[in-house]
């Protein structure tokens, strides 16, 4: 692993170097029967559209993103909460976002690295 910073605001964040960027798509195969459009910003599960909510979609984009790396719980909590200046953001609301994630998407592989934040891994 190499440690990076500036990818996420100032934060450090943590790459596995051996995997691939997968920026380039417009699809991306999160596992077997789950995709992201990047372009219009939806999942799909068995391409049937699942609703998000705003910070879903959000912390979705974020983690594929740069689905290598490894986002600071502060850095996510920046992203996710960017334009909502009269909310400070907690990690319980952050932890709620996950826990809706996994209740609409069990097959989503979102990994939290113990003391520093989360990462999405993909299955092919």
């Amino acid at each position: 692993y190499e440690i990076l910073s500036g990818l996420v605001g100032s934060e450090m964040c943590i790459r596995d170097s051996d995997k691939s960027d997968v920026s380039n798509n417009q699809i991306v195969n999160i596992c077997n029967d789950l995709t992201w459009n990047k372009e219009i910003k939806q999942i799909y599960f068995k391409e049937e559209n699942i609703k998000l909510t705003k910070k879903e979609i959000l912390f979705i984009e974020l983690l594929l993103k740069q689905n290598e790396q490894t986002h600071s719980i502060k850095g996510i909590l920046g992203y996710l909460w960017a334009d909502d200046e009269d909310n400070i953001p907690e990690i319980k609301n952050l932890k709620n976002v996950i826990s809706r994630l996994r209740k609409k998407l069990p097959s989503l592989d979102i990994e939290n690295v113990y003391g520093f934040g989360y990462r999405i891994n993909l299955k092919q």
